[in-house]
Protein backbone atom coordinates (compact mmCIF):
# COMPACT_ATOMS: atom_id res chain seq x y z
CA UNK A 1 0.00 0.00 0.00
CA UNK A 2 2.56 2.35 0.60
CA UNK A 3 4.28 1.44 -2.40
CA UNK A 4 1.03 2.26 -4.04
CA UNK A 5 0.98 5.79 -2.59
CA UNK A 6 4.75 6.51 -3.20
CA UNK A 7 3.93 6.14 -7.30
CA UNK A 8 0.86 8.18 -7.17
CA UNK A 9 2.62 11.02 -5.26
CA UNK A 10 5.47 10.64 -7.77
CA UNK A 11 3.20 10.59 -10.75
CA UNK A 12 1.44 13.57 -9.63
CA UNK A 13 4.76 15.37 -9.42
CA UNK A 14 5.63 14.51 -12.96
CA UNK A 15 2.21 14.84 -15.33
CA UNK A 16 1.64 17.91 -13.77
CA UNK A 17 3.47 20.70 -15.20
CA UNK A 18 6.18 22.16 -13.24
CA UNK A 19 4.64 25.29 -12.04
CA UNK A 20 1.93 23.61 -10.32
CA UNK A 21 4.00 21.62 -8.55
CA UNK A 22 3.42 24.15 -5.30
CA UNK A 23 -0.39 23.47 -5.44
CA UNK A 24 0.24 19.52 -5.50
CA UNK A 25 2.22 19.98 -2.78
CA UNK A 26 -0.78 21.94 -1.21
CA UNK A 27 -3.25 19.16 -1.64
CA UNK A 28 -0.72 16.58 0.07
CA UNK A 29 -1.04 18.66 3.65
CA UNK A 30 -4.79 17.25 4.50
CA UNK A 31 -3.88 13.43 3.68
CA UNK A 32 -0.51 14.35 5.81
CA UNK A 33 -2.45 15.52 8.44
CA UNK A 34 -4.84 12.66 8.64
CA UNK A 35 -1.44 10.15 8.59
CA UNK A 36 0.08 12.07 11.48
CA UNK A 37 -3.43 12.33 13.32
CA UNK A 38 -3.76 8.16 12.68
CA UNK A 39 -0.16 7.88 13.83
CA UNK A 40 -1.46 9.53 17.25
CA UNK A 41 -4.03 8.47 17.94
CA UNK A 42 -2.55 4.81 17.61
CA UNK A 43 0.12 6.23 19.83
CA UNK A 44 -1.98 7.06 22.46
CA UNK A 45 -4.06 3.75 22.32
CA UNK A 46 -1.08 2.32 22.92
CA UNK A 47 0.04 4.32 25.59
CA UNK A 48 -3.82 3.75 27.09
CA UNK A 49 -5.09 6.97 26.82
CA UNK A 50 -6.97 9.26 23.96
CA UNK A 51 -7.28 12.29 22.85
CA UNK A 52 -10.41 12.58 24.54
CA UNK A 53 -8.35 11.99 28.20
CA UNK A 54 -5.70 14.24 27.05
CA UNK A 55 -7.68 16.84 24.89
CA UNK A 56 -7.33 19.87 27.60
CA UNK A 57 -3.74 19.77 28.17
CA UNK A 58 -2.54 19.25 24.44
CA UNK A 59 -4.41 22.03 23.52
CA UNK A 60 -3.30 24.23 26.39
CA UNK A 61 0.48 22.98 26.27
CA UNK A 62 0.75 24.41 22.59
CA UNK A 63 0.23 20.92 20.93
CA UNK A 64 -0.32 21.89 17.28
CA UNK A 65 -3.21 19.28 17.08
CA UNK A 66 -5.83 21.30 16.81
CA UNK A 67 -5.25 21.93 13.01
CA UNK A 68 -3.94 18.33 12.69
CA UNK A 69 -7.60 17.05 13.32
CA UNK A 70 -8.86 20.00 11.42
CA UNK A 71 -7.14 19.55 7.92
CA UNK A 72 -8.23 15.59 9.07
CA UNK A 73 -12.06 16.07 9.37
CA UNK A 74 -12.87 16.07 5.13
CA UNK A 75 -9.39 15.65 4.32
CA UNK A 76 -10.07 14.63 0.30
CA UNK A 77 -12.05 17.65 0.10
CA UNK A 78 -9.77 19.86 1.76
CA UNK A 79 -7.05 18.37 -1.03
CA UNK A 80 -8.92 19.15 -3.64
CA UNK A 81 -10.23 22.60 -2.56
CA UNK A 82 -6.45 23.91 -1.26
CA UNK A 83 -5.24 22.65 -4.98
CA UNK A 84 -7.48 23.70 -6.61
CA UNK A 85 -7.56 27.33 -5.18
CA UNK A 86 -3.58 26.82 -5.48
CA UNK A 87 -3.73 26.15 -9.03
CA UNK A 88 -5.61 29.66 -9.60
CA UNK A 89 -3.89 31.52 -7.73
CA UNK A 90 -0.82 30.64 -9.52
CA UNK A 91 -2.37 31.12 -13.06
CA UNK A 92 -3.76 34.24 -11.80
CA UNK A 93 -7.28 33.30 -12.17
CA UNK A 94 -8.71 34.88 -9.38
CA UNK A 95 -12.21 34.86 -10.16
CA UNK A 96 -12.14 31.22 -10.18
CA UNK A 97 -10.07 30.85 -7.11
CA UNK A 98 -12.17 32.85 -4.84
CA UNK A 99 -15.20 30.47 -6.58
CA UNK A 100 -13.53 27.85 -4.66
CA UNK A 101 -13.03 29.84 -1.40
CA UNK A 102 -16.33 30.74 -0.75
CA UNK A 103 -17.51 27.05 -1.85
CA UNK A 104 -14.60 25.49 0.81
CA UNK A 105 -15.88 28.56 3.35
CA UNK A 106 -19.56 27.25 2.91
CA UNK A 107 -18.44 23.31 3.44
CA UNK A 108 -16.72 24.37 6.17
CA UNK A 109 -19.67 26.28 7.86
CA UNK A 110 -21.64 24.01 7.50
CA UNK A 111 -19.09 21.03 8.77
CA UNK A 112 -18.36 19.16 5.96
CA UNK A 113 -15.04 20.22 6.10
CA UNK A 114 -12.27 21.19 9.22
CA UNK A 115 -15.69 20.66 12.14
CA UNK A 116 -14.91 17.99 15.17
CA UNK A 117 -15.95 17.83 18.53
CA UNK A 118 -13.64 15.19 20.96
CA UNK A 119 -15.91 13.08 22.46
CA UNK A 120 -14.59 9.60 24.59
CA UNK A 121 -15.36 7.43 21.72
CA UNK A 122 -12.92 9.66 19.87
CA UNK A 123 -12.89 12.58 17.31
CA UNK A 124 -16.47 12.68 15.27
CA UNK A 125 -17.70 15.14 12.72
CA UNK A 126 -19.88 17.90 13.66
CA UNK A 127 -22.87 19.41 11.63
CA UNK A 128 -24.20 22.28 12.15
CA UNK A 129 -23.90 26.24 10.88
CA UNK A 130 -21.25 27.77 12.34
CA UNK A 131 -19.58 24.34 13.05
CA UNK A 132 -15.99 26.05 11.45
CA UNK A 133 -16.37 29.24 11.52
CA UNK A 134 -12.82 30.24 11.70
CA UNK A 135 -12.28 28.59 8.87
CA UNK A 136 -15.19 30.06 7.00
CA UNK A 137 -13.40 33.53 7.95
CA UNK A 138 -10.14 32.35 6.83
CA UNK A 139 -11.63 31.41 3.32
CA UNK A 140 -13.82 34.29 2.81
CA UNK A 141 -10.93 36.69 3.64
CA UNK A 142 -9.20 35.43 0.55
CA UNK A 143 -11.80 37.00 -2.67
CA UNK A 144 -10.80 40.21 -0.52
CA UNK A 145 -7.25 39.34 -1.23
CA UNK A 146 -7.61 38.17 -4.55
CA UNK A 147 -9.08 41.57 -5.48
CA UNK A 148 -6.53 43.54 -4.34
CA UNK A 149 -4.09 41.02 -6.33
CA UNK A 150 -6.42 41.26 -9.32
CA UNK A 151 -6.06 45.43 -9.20
CA UNK A 152 -2.55 45.74 -8.29
CA UNK A 153 -1.87 43.59 -11.48
CA UNK A 154 -4.01 45.64 -13.98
Amino acid sequence: MLWIGIVIVAQAFQETPKHHAMAVAMGLFPAIAAWGLLMVESALRSAGTTLFIIGKDAFTNNLAIHGMISLERGFIFTSMILASISVFLIEKKFLMACIWSLGAALLSFVGIIHAYGLTPNGIVSVFRCGAASDFAIGYCSLPYISTCMAIRKN
